[in-house]
């Protein structure tokens, strides 16, 4: 489910710049670009998250596993899976259309873009992540709740932020189009930034936590 899951996601989220680039004229706007991922997010969320928790991000699943609610000895099976997909994912986009690099995630082409995009990944990350923790069921992302609230956090940070680093917040999203066209410009962005971000959500929940226990 994990590498299904992810194929699908990156499918969709590098499919639309790919798919403008093989067209021509941008058919698919900015806006449709950025929904799109949080909706199927979202489907597959009622769909498959009661079997594997539907994490597809690596971020994610170190953000489950760092909150000791997943087993540790799942973290690199999971992480592998994730990876596999969406490599699986970007080899697929290659084959139908080609130039897969027009789906890549790369920090914005100003001076500085790097850091921006950096700093960036990691806010929009930590926003992701502490939605997906504060509505998951353990670790597996189940329900009305999940659903919703993750798939329109996707989207949302997309509209606004994905002109400055693509908006990936997922390693396996970024990271996959990039292994096969071998365009790996600005792919630590994308690595510290997100599972920094992660790190960061996971420990503002548990100070918050903490603080909400000594008050009681």
């Amino acid at each position: 489910v994990e590498f299904i899951g992810t194929f699908v996601l990156v499918t969709v989220a590098a499919g639309s710049g790919v798919i403008n680039h093989y067209v021509g004229d941008t058919p698919v706007t900015r806006a449709a670009a950025v929904i799109a991922p949080g909706a199927v997010v979202m489907a597959m969320i009622y769909a498959w998250g009661p079997l594997s928790g539907l994490h597809i991000n690596p971020a994610v699943t170190f953000a489950f596993a760092f909150r000791q609610v997943f087993p540790p000895g799942w973290v690199l099976p999971y992480w592998a899976a994730q990876f596999a997909g969406a490599v699986g994912a970007a080899l697929f986009l290659q084959a139908m259309f080609g130039h897969v690099s027009a789906g890549g995630t790369y920090p914005i082409t100003t001076p500085g873009g790097d850091w921006k995009s950096l700093v960036m990944e990691l806010v929009l990350t930590t926003i992701l992540v502490s939605v997906i923790l504060n509505t998951a069921t353990g670790s597996r992302s189940i329900g009305h709740n999940a659903a919703i609230a993750v798939g329109a956090t996707v989207a949302l940070l997309g509209l606004f932020a994905s002109p400055i680093s693509g908006a990936s917040m997922n390693p396996a999203r970024s990271l996959g189009p990039d292994i096969v066209s071998v365009d790996f410009t600005g792919w630590w962005v994308y690595l510290i930034g997100q599972m920094a971000g992660a790190f960061i959500a996971v420990a503002i929940i548990a100070t918050a936590a903490t603080a909400s226990g000594n008050r009681k």
